[in-house]
């Protein structure tokens, strides 16, 4: 193997996949830090489980998994307990070897802790070699750190916790890891959730695995791995204990249900490790190599465990699910040592590897969980069946019986959790039963080996309890007591031993009744009073009421009797469930140190307390009890008590009593003086007959002794009726106040609860031809009848008279005063009418009181703010009208309009709102006005009217026309075609004459309506225009021609319609092709239009002039297409051979303008005279930018006089350039040595060869053969 092997941490992520109809664990490993990773990787066997249902792990705010209390339930370490010292671990350290750190492990461990209600463990984390210096941290090791630590001290909560971090995930660092960890004292299994495929040469790491020298024992326990076969190591090591997983199962109760083969278990026969002795004859799928697991539990993710860690995962969500070996690794740790704990209570030394994997297989089969279904994963998959196999090894762990037999029996004789006791529901008091106690284990099946000290105690302090009791072996966990409780009530009987407790509820009854005792003692009392309550109960044997009887009578007596007194109210009185209670007890004198006695049947009897008689008081007032309610007249009785200060009764009251009541009508007892028979109380005969809360007081002739009683009297039947409001002197025809009447009984009480009955008021006697207007029948409310609205017609002396069924009826007598003159005029009339349409108005006069004047008989005169209105003559009221009457009014002028109605100071008025009628004819309103021919006049309105000259407002649709009715001038007239009322007028803002004259009239017609003539206007001449309004383009290009229109126009911008003047065109383009002279027509109406051609490019203006008016527009001139080229910058003389100053050829239109817009089309410039057949460099081609190109490099390699050059370019036309001459260069030939190889020369030999520097050029000027060539300078 290698020197060096590194294991590489992943966090294993779950998904869920179908696979022969169960579930099948398949796993997505991520790299969680990258190692250099030979052929054997090793790895953290955890697994999470995704609560989604998807491939990744979610943290919750809550646990999700199994909880500590549960799995130790259901595999039975809640029963593990040793001689009454429960199984937790206590007095061993569980070492956890995993790899880098886990920074928040100590705080998570505690929230664990906190959320299970678990204490902290003495914990401790350490390095490799015990440092405090901690490894890097790492996320995916902090998980399996996190799920080790848990869930060690979850199953072992009393063991303490070593954590020893290795620095890295290396074989020597892991090794030292270990190596550390079993070399501690007090450590007595080390847990290794990590492991990787197999390898040659593993056996040599083997001894990694022993108790150190000088140590008490040591067990090594590992996880099989999570990918089913082939094994992994450090399990597959002959001295570890590899453990599988399963698929848990438990009950509703959270009982063991099942278990099933985890599909991920590692396991299978190892490639290397040779079958260790301890597997012969238990192991049948290899005799020759160790097979893995050993043993197996619950490490399906699905049915995993609750982790907390906050290490690379989300504080707010920090638990998660874990499954995989990797927690049962650290469980069977636990498990190991809660057995060492028994071991050395029981005085025998820590397992080891070499004890503890011999012991696991010598165990009976009955210690595990035998798991005989399931499949694993890898190649090849293994089944789990009977007995041991490669997916589960032996079995799951049933803890109890498992730690029991790696004990002894002498550590761990049965021991129960609890005790069944059977006894009966009931017992009577006093009387023995027996009861049966079973001791139990937490299953609640029989320990029959328990030889535990139990102990009884019980609620009830009279119980007769056994002794204490050892059981022994033939009680087989079950022994019979003899119990006797004597209490009375429910009670518990509990038995005790150790930890263990179980209890019995009896339910005691009373056992039969044997003598009396007084359980409420006879009070002090005054002589001749009603003493407090006595009772006197049938008690047992045993002090309990007997409250089983309820038949036995019990006699009073007096026992003591220091005054010769008698006793009244001493029964018999019959029990009632035991008890007898005494009420009305009295003694008729006073006496000091008296007692009752009680007797009852056989029983025997009982003498109460001694007590006080005290003399009775003197009455200091009267208590008089009467009816709450009472009927007027009709009698009731009242009793009267003399009373003391404390409210008793005086029995000897021998004084007169006195009665008054509020009611002065009352029928009252004569004095009475009372006699030693009454005992001080009395009953008395009232009569009440008024109305409502009276009061009777009874009052002693002689000192002050008084009571006073109310009684709430109700009517008695109704009997007549009653004027409550009498009616008042009132004006003739004026409604009088309010008369009331009322239903009243014979004592003259109001029937409020009578809302029924019916009362009707009439006149009685009455001057001849009255009436009596209003509402003459009110029914009662509450037993009264109102009448508001009475109104006597005429003046003079009357009666009214009131009537109701059969009740007797009532008279009340009114003065009636004449009616004064109306005050005010009420005019009723419609709201809205149409104009010429009559309508009738209803005239009231009246008082300011609104009050009708009925008997007004003066002459009203009607006016109105219509001066057309067709209004009634003058009217003089009858009495007939009773102050009302009504006329016929037409009203004509549209508009609100009043009606007025006047007699002396009365007048009133109403207003009445007239529409227009239908129309009939036009009417101009806005006549025209004078105008200037062809302007367009103000305004003119022509309305619809109605035969009243109303506006037709309602009219919005009717179309009016106007034309020219006298049209001296022969003009012809615009803008007055057809308009369309709005609410009846039609409004013309266009209308325009053509010419000029005086004495034009406009006719308007529309429809079926009579049409109108306008009044005479005057139509004045045009005058000329002050100016031009030009409309142009803003651009045109060069020769290309374009309209212009031409406006006269006045100051105010607008048109001189009539102007017939000549315009006169001129523009700054001097080759620009304008109009001739125009002289504008009638036809023109101030406006036409040219054609204009401007041809030199750039911003131009157009002006047009006719006299003093003027107007111009300015257009920008583009160029045309270009044409020809021209020499705009000539060439220069220069020397030969050297750079001309820049030569510029400009391309331009047929109208000499620059043709800018082109930027593409490319010129070449040559020699076109050529006197010294000189040769030209630099001439193009040279792309043009705007219409112009630059030649800034040429050159003629020859002198001569008159040289020309040569443009071209496309399809324009040429240029000839100005003649220019080349001068020779300054220089004289000379021999010289060549830039450049003769060889390179074409044309030269290698022989000699003259050069001349003729400016920029080499020029060979003599040589032995061949042409010369000139060759660059450079």
């Amino acid at each position: 193997m290698p020197s060096t092997w590194w294991l590489v941490s992943v966090r294993r992520q779950l998904r869920v996949v179908s696979r022969s109809n169960r579930l099948k664990c398949a796993l997505l490993v991520e790299d969680l830090e990258t190692r250099e990773v030979p052929a054997v990787v090793f790895t953290p066997n955890y697994i999470l489980d995704p609560h989604s249902g998807g491939a990744t792990a979610y943290g919750t705010t809550g646990p999700t998994g199994l909880s500590p209390a549960a799995i130790r339930h259901a595999y039975g370490f809640d029963q593990v307990s040793f001689n009454g010292t429960a199984g937790t671990g206590a007095g061993t350290t569980i070492a956890i070897v995993d790899a880098y750190d886990d920074p928040t492990i100590a705080s998570d461990l505690h929230a664990f802790d906190q959320q299970f209600g678990l204490a902290d463990p003495t914990f401790t984390k350490v390095n490799q070699t015990g440092g405090s210096a901690m490894p890097a941290a790492n996320a995916g090791w902090a998980g399996e750190i996190s799920l080790d630590v848990e869930w060690a001290h979850a199953v072992a909560p009393g063991a303490n916790i070593l954590l020893v971090e290795a620095g890295s995930a290396s074989n020597a660092d892991l090794m030292t890891a270990v190596a550390y960890a079993a070399r501690q004292t007090g450590v007595v299994a080390v847990s290794m959730s990590f492991g990787g495929g197999e390898f040659a040469g593993e056996t040599t790491l083997d001894s990694n695995f022993l108790t150190p020298a000088g140590h008490t024992g040591v067990a090594f326990i590992a996880s099989s791995g999570d990918w089913g076969a082939p094994v992994s190591y450090p399990a597959a090591s002959s001295n570890v204990l590899s453990v599988g997983g399963t698929t848990l199962h438990l009950d509703s109760s959270g009982n063991y249900s099942s278990e099933t083969g985890w599909g991920g278990s590692g396991g299978g026969v190892s490639a290397y490790e040779s079958q260790p002795a301890y597997q012969n004859g238990i192991v049948t799928q290899s005799t020759s190599k160790r097979t893995n697991p050993d043993v197996s539990y619950d490490s399906d993710p699905n049915t995993g465990f609750s982790v907390y860690e906050t290490y690379g995962n989300s504080s707010t969500t920090p638990w998660l699910q874990y499954g995989g070996t990797s927690d049962a690794a650290p469980q069977w740790a636990a498990l190991v040592a809660i057995a060492d704990q028994g071991r050395a209570l029981a005085g025998e030394s820590a397992l080891s590897s070499t004890t503890l994997l011999p012991a696991i297989y010598s165990l009976p089969t009955a210690d595990f969980h035998d798991v005989t279904s399931g499949t694993s994963d890898g190649s090849p998959n293994y089944s789990a069946g009977t007995g041991y196999d490669l997916v589960t090894g032996r079995g799951s762990p049933i803890a109890n019986k498992v730690i029991a037999d790696l004990v002894g029996s002498s550590a761990t004789s049965p021991s129960a959790t609890q005790f069944a006791i059977s006894a009966p529901a009931t017992a009577t008091a006093g009387t023995a039963f027996t009861v049966t106690v079973t001791a139990q284990d937490a299953s609640n099946s029989a320990v029959t080996g328990f030889t535990g000290t139990v102990q009884f105690s019980s609620n009830d302090a009279l119980a007769g309890l056994p002794a204490n009791y050892t059981f022994t072996a033939a009680d087989h966990g079950t022994h019979t007591f003899t119990v006797t409780l004597k209490t009375a009530g429910a009670h518990t009987l509990t038995v005790t031993s150790g930890a263990a407790t179980g209890s019995a509820s009896v339910t005691v009854t009373p056992a039969a009744a044997t003598h009396l005792a007084f359980t409420q003692q006879p009070a002090n009392v005054v002589a001749g009073a009603t003493m407090a309550a006595v009772t006197v109960t049938e008690l047992d044997a045993y002090g309990n009421v007997a409250t089983q009887d309820s038949t036995t009578q019990i006699r009073l007596a007096l026992g003591t009797n220091s005054s010769g007194a008698a006793l009244t109210g001493a029964g018999p009185v019959t029990v009632s469930q035991g008890v007898a209670t005494f009420t009305g007890l009295s003694l008729s004198k006073a006496g000091t140190g008296d007692t009752l006695v009680a007797s009852g049947g056989t029983l025997t009897g009982a003498t109460s307390a001694a007590f006080t008689v005290t003399p009775a008081p003197s009455a200091t007032h009267f208590a008089v009890t009467a009816p709450a309610t009472a009927t007027a007249g009709t009698a009731f009785t009242i009793t009267v008590t003399a009373q003391d200060a404390s409210n008793n009764a005086v029995t000897g009251f021998t004084g007169t009593v006195h009665f008054t009541s509020s009611d002065t009508q009352a029928g009252l007892p004569a004095n009475y003086t009372f006699t030693a028979a009454d005992h001080g109380v009395h009953t008395f005969t009232v009569t009440l007959k008024t109305a409502g809360s009276m009061t009777v007081t009874a009052t002693a002739t002689t000192g002050s002794v008084g009571g006073t009683q109310t009684v709430s009297v109700s009517p008695a039947a109704a009997t007549r009726l009653k004027f409550t409001q009498q009616p008042t002197t009132v004006v003739a025809a004026t409604a009088m106040s309010p008369v009331t009447v009322a239903e009243v009984d014979a004592y003259g009480n109001v029937i409020t609860q009578d809302s029924t009955t019916q009362i009707t008021l009439a006149l009685g006697s009455h001057p001849s031809g009255a009436t009596l207007a209003g509402t003459g029948t009110v029914t009662l409310s509450q037993g009264f009848a109102t009448f508001s609205t009475l109104t006597p017609s005429n003046a003079g002396t009357f009666t009214l008279v009131a009537s109701g069924g059969s009740l007797t009826g009532a008279t009340s007598a009114i003065t009636v005063t004449p009616a004064p003159n109306p005050t005010q005029f009420v005019i009723s009339a419609p709201s809205t009418t149409t104009a010429g349409t009559s309508f009738t108005i209803t005239v009231t006069a009246g008082y300011a009181s609104n009050g009708t004047a009925t008997a007004f008989t003066g002459t009203v005169h009607l006016t109105s703010t219509d001066t057309l209105a067709g209004i009634p003559a003058s009217y003089t009221f009858t009495p007939a009208d009773q102050g009302v009457h009504t006329f016929t009014v037409t009203l004509k002028t549209a508009g609100a309009q009043t009606v007025t109605a006047t007699s002396d100071a009365a007048t009133g008025a109403s207003t009445v709102s007239v529409t227009p009628a239908a129309a009939t004819h036009l009417k101009f309103i806005q006549q025209p006005t004078t105008v200037v021919a062809a302007t367009a006049m103000s305004p003119v309105t022509v309305a619809e009217v109605d035969a009243y000259g109303n506006v037709a407002t309602q009219d919005s649709t009717t179309q009016i026309k106007l034309v020219l009715g006298s049209n001296p001038g022969g003009a012809t007239l615009a803008g007055g075609g057809l308009v369309s009322v709005s609410h009846g007028v039609a409004t013309f803002s266009a209308l325009t004459p053509s010419n000029a004259g005086t004495g034009f009239t406009l006719v308007a017609s529309g429809g079926s309506l009579t049409g109108a003539t306008s009044a005479a206007f005057t139509v004045t001449p045009a005058p000329n225009p002050t100016q031009f309004a030009i409309s142009a383009p803003a651009s045109a290009t060069a020769g290309t021609a374009f309209t212009v229109t031409v406006t006269a126009e006045y100051a105010s911008n607008s048109a001189a319609t009539a102007f017939t003047g000549p315009v006169q065109f001129s523009s700054n383009d001097a080759l620009a092709g304008l109009p001739a002279i125009y002289t504008f027509t009638p036809a023109d109406h101030g406006t036409h239009t040219f054609t204009v051609t401007l041809k030199t490019a750039g911003a131009h203006t157009l002006t047009v002039t006719s006299g003093a008016a003027t107007g111009a527009a300015s257009v920008t001139v583009t160029p045309a297409a270009a044409t020809h080229l021209a020499f705009t910058q000539q060439p220069a003389n220069v020397v030969a051979g050297a750079t001309m100053a820049a030569v510029t050829v400009t391309e331009l239109d047929a109208y000499g303008n620059v043709a800018t817009q082109d930027s593409t089309t490319q010129i070449r410039l040559a020699l076109g005279t050529n006197t010294g057949g000189a040769a030209l460099t630099g001439g193009g081609p040279v792309t043009v930018s705007q219409g112009v190109a630059t030649f800034t490099g040429l050159a003629l390699s020859k002198a001569g006089t008159g040289d020309t050059l040569v443009a071209s370019g496309g399809r324009l036309t040429g240029a000839t350039s100005a003649k220019f001459n080349v001068t020779p260069a300054g220089n004289t030939p000379h021999v010289a040595t060549p830039p450049v190889s003769p060889s390179t020369a074409p044309g030269t030999s290698p022989a000699s060869a003259i050069f001349a520097l003729t400016g920029n050029w080499w020029e060979v000027v003599a040589m032995a053969s061949g042409p010369t060539t000139p060759r660059p300078s450079t």
